[in-house]
């Protein structure tokens, strides 16, 4: 829930960035971070023998999160209106997310 709470932060942070130049740093800071829970999905995932629901939605959101990450990622010269896509489609799934947690 903490990595979450945290990528939808930093969307939020990218989306009241001015700048192109530190928006493109903070998206970067994003992929990063997305990468490195790569492992500790992995982990979290195997060490579940019997998930609760909320902890299956919750890596199930890291995982779609994931894939809109590497798809930002392909093609180096994309243009921040493809980006932006990806970055929406993140935070729809963080939100829904987060919000299915808040009973």
């Amino acid at each position: 829930m903490t990595r979450l709470n945290n990528i939808y932060f930093s969307l939020l942070d990218i989306q009241k960035t001015r700048s192109d130049e530190s928006k493109k740093e903070k998206i970067c800071s994003l992929i990063n971070y997305v990468e490195q829970i790569n492992m500790d999905v992995k982990s979290l995932r195997s060490n579940l023998e019997h998930p609760y629901m909320n902890e299956s939605k919750i890596i199930h959101t890291l995982l779609e999160i994931q894939i809109q990450t590497r798809l930002m990622q392909v093609g180096e010269g994309k243009r921040f209106q493809e980006i932006a896509v990806h970055l929406f489609n993140i935070r729809v799934l963080a939100e829904n997310a987060l919000s299915s947690m808040n009973f």
